[in-house]
């Protein structure tokens, strides 16, 4: 446990040596979030209810999801398809630790830092702009949004894992790697709500793994989800969490049977 908090260390250190980089990444946080307030105020204009949300509601989300997405998305698991390709992975599989739990650890590092920051960000917004914001006071709900959100933070990993073993078959991992980074801010509803969709496009969305990222917590946490609704979401997710966990496990003992340190 103690080589795993090392690691978790070493990783904050890592983000304040290059405090440029660091800076600018916020301020892309920050015009992201002005970017989502002024372009709802414009939309809505004078209506009171659009596609089933109100202002508050609507605002309560594209700010909320930013935290979530900043949270859920962060990830340092992107970078072990370098690793791969470059040979280090050997400095890893010599060490008595696991790779699965070292990149864990990294993730672990990243979302603290990232879920820090958002949330300072978010609450300078909130005191500068005072919009209409909705605060969650059922203490149910509460927890079955945090629990549920601790799920896509799970499955997420395993989803980036998953894709980061491409790694071993090609060096070309950069292009669906930024592919999917696009479609999934869309499918997981960082963009959109999902139910402003048509009814068969939602369908489609909710028999794949992606709402569970952003969408369905927010769901939970505004009050749209019935009780048994998020309880079955969460289910759900801890379905598709086992399935991406056995396919990590099997394509990282095959890839391993091919792996030849190439770049060492």
């Amino acid at each position: 446990m103690i080589k795993y908090l090392f690691i978790i260390r070493n990783t904050f250190e890592e983000y304040f040596i290059y405090r440029i980089n660091f800076l600018f990444w916020r301020l892309r946080n920050i015009l992201g979030l002005l970017t989502g307030y002024f372009f709802i105020k414009v939309v809505f204009g004078q209506e009171k209810i659009l596609y089933g949300y109100d202002l508050e509601k609507i605002l309560t989300y594209i700010f909320s999801v930013s935290v979530l997405r900043a949270v859920i998305f962060s990830s340092r698991v992107a970078d072990l398809a370098g690793v791969i390709q470059t040979g280090d992975l050997t400095n890893l599989l010599l060490k008595p630790i696991s790779t699965l739990r070292y990149y864990f650890s990294r993730d672990l590092a990243d979302k603290v830092l990232n879920i820090s920051f958002s949330l300072l960000e978010l609450g300078v917004i909130i005191y500068l702009l005072k919009p209409p914001f909705f605060l969650q006071k059922n203490l149910f709900s509460l927890i079955l949004f945090i629990f549920s959100a601790g799920l896509a933070l799970l499955l997420y990993f395993f989803i980036n894992f998953l894709l980061s073993l491409i790694g071993f078959w090609t060096p070309e991992v950069w292009a669906p790697q930024f592919l999917f980074g696009i479609l999934l801010n869309f499918f997981s509803g960082g963009l959109i709500p999902l139910d402003v969709l048509p009814k068969p496009v939602q369908f489609v969305f909710q028999v794949t793994p992606f709402p569970y990222l952003l969408f369905n917590p927010m769901t939970v946490y505004l009050g749209k989800s019935s009780l048994l609704t998020a309880l079955g979401m969460i289910l759900i997710s801890l379905v598709w969490i086992g399935i991406f966990y056995f396919l990590v496990r099997r394509v990282w003992q095959k890839g391993l049977l091919i792996y030849q340190a190439e770049g060492r």
